[in-house]
């Protein structure tokens, strides 16, 4: 299954990143590589049996707004999915419910400027360094 998403793997798992067109997940996705995440797709992101996967014609490259494609970047060909990082253009509830469902969703707001960190935060509570209230 195709899902409309740029993916990071950090620690050895993966984080697919959604939301609308234009909203910012490549740029998450490279804020992220700049703190040690690799790249598993940009885009578009299969999915398989809970795993992610970059297409074939999508491996390596990042598409970064006003520059263009990028390669070279560190890649991973795949990872399990342990959450998705859903950016929104509404701002997210202070207090979430949390999501039913395998795979936890957690809300970032498109105007929010540490993006970035959140992600880095979410991964710790995932690897439980941290606890959610």
């Amino acid at each position: 299954m195709k899902k409309q998403a740029t993916t990071i793997a950090l620690n050895g798992r993966a984080f697919m990143v959604t939301g609308p067109v234009g909203v910012g997940k490549s740029a998450l996705a490279l804020a992220l590589i700049e703190r040690g995440a690799v790249l598993i797709s940009d885009d578009v992101t299969e999915v398989r049996d809970g795993i992610a996967y970059a297409p074939e014609k999508q491996k390596g490259w990042l598409e970064v707004r006003g520059i263009g494609l990028v390669s070279g970047f560190p890649v991973c060909a795949q990872a399990p999915i342990v959450a998705e990082i859903k950016i929104t253009e509404d701002k997210p509830e202070r207090y979430p419910e949390p999501t039913a469902g395998k795979i936890p969703v957690f809300y970032l707001w498109a105007q929010d400027t540490n993006q970035a960190d959140k992600v880095m935060l979410i991964d710790k509570i995932l690897e439980k360094k941290l606890t959610l209230e």
